[in-house]
């Protein structure tokens, strides 16, 4: 096998660990920003949601507003819960497969077979990413609907 084959199966399973890195990360950014979202969305309800219905029966905003923190919630919940991600290849299987098999691999064959396989990782790690991004969106636009109903609860109270 040439040196430039080996570096380029080299090549293309660093970008393949890379890749799968920059996945885990942008994993952790949107479980960092759904708890933020879920504290601000708690805090408006406690705060103006207090305010608002310490002055009576709640109206049809007060109940849009609640709706809207269990969406919040609800969907907050959905991001942070546990889901199978790929961001690793097994040691034990990459063992067992590559290194210990019948016919072993060369270490450029391993790259080359582990970079296709971290690429199937990663197209399948971005359909759920998607999903992430829907349900962030919609908690965000639920907690600025719920700040809005609460405000106009109160503006209408007062």
């Amino acid at each position: 096998m040439e040196a430039e084959q080996r570096d380029a199966y080299k090549l293309a399973y660093d970008e393949a660990v890379r890749g799968l890195a920059h996945q885990q990360s942008r994993l952790d950014d949107f479980r960092a920003r759904a708890g933020i979202v879920l504290s601000a969305a708690a805090i408006a309800t406690s705060l103006l949601g207090g305010q608002a219905l310490d002055q009576g029966s709640p109206s049809l905003w007060a109940w849009i507003a609640l709706g809207c923190f269990i969406g919040v919630s609800g969907f907050t919940l959905l991001l942070l819960l546990p889901r199978r991600w790929e961001f690793t290849a097994a040691p034990r299987r990459i063992i067992g497969t590559y290194v210990e098999a019948e016919a072993p691999l060369p270490l450029p064959m391993i790259h080359r077979d582990l970079a296709l396989h971290m690429e199937d990782s990663y197209v399948n790690n971005e359909v759920g990413f998607d999903k992430l991004v829907i349900r962030f969106q919609l908690a965000l636009g639920l907690l600025a609907l719920e700040v809005v109903s609460w405000t106009v609860e109160i503006a209408t109270r007062s």
